[in-house]
């Protein structure tokens, strides 16, 4: 042990980490653009996959992938340093939903005869508006403003014995999906008449 000789060397320690952010819902059929943050990290190779399947060879610093509708499902992206062959993966869900059609509902009409006390039925529009939506998938609900409609808050609560208010009645109407995630809103009129010989 009296002789000896010394020498150095250095441990890298290059961490890499992806993320994509949160899971992604809509109610639109527009594209979404996925982005791979890698905190700034450059020179890095990154690997696009929709439900597994590659989604085109690996490309350097190419960070966003668009999805376009409908391909609900898992989208992930691997990053591949080829200086230090770290590798980190990443994955999001993405669901495009079915977008409820408010077709648009009839005016309602009825006669004071003196016996008709305007009550009116306002559900006679729910075929109306679902049109050839499968009525399983949809809820319909009836609201006395178009903010009411629009934040699915205060629905009329007796929508088959409705009483107009006055003679001539705005109505709005709201459908949307089992989830209450999508929907879209219409109106229509409630007329009441006078009646005289």
């Amino acid at each position: 042990g009296t002789c000896f000789a010394t020498d150095s060397f250095f441990l890298n320690f290059f961490p890499i980490s992806v993320d994509l952010g949160l899971d992604q819902e809509t109610c639109t059929t527009d594209d979404i653009l996925l982005t791979a943050d890698t905190a700034g990290a450059v020179g890095l190779f990154y690997q696009w996959f929709f439900n597994g399947v590659s989604q085109g060879p690996s490309t350097i610093d190419d960070t966003t992938f668009t999805v376009t509708a409908p391909n609900s499902g898992t989208y992930s992206v691997e990053v591949f340093d080829t200086k230090t062959t770290c590798i980190d993966i990443d994955s999001v869900e993405v669901l495009y939903k079915d977008q409820p059609i408010a077709n648009e509902p009839d005016d309602l009409f009825q006669c004071d005869d003196g016996v008709n006390a305007g009550i009116f039925d306002l559900t006679v529009n729910d075929a109306v508006v679902l049109g050839a939506q499968d009525p399983a998938d949809y809820v319909i609900s009836y609201h006395n403003s178009a903010a009411d409609a629009a934040a699915d808050v205060a629905a009329i609560t007796t929508p088959t014995a409705y009483l107009i208010t006055g003679t001539v009645e705005e109505i709005f109407v709201r459908i949307e999906d089992s989830t209450g995630t999508c929907f879209a809103t219409d109106s229509f009129f409630l007329n009441f008449f006078p009646i005289s010989v």
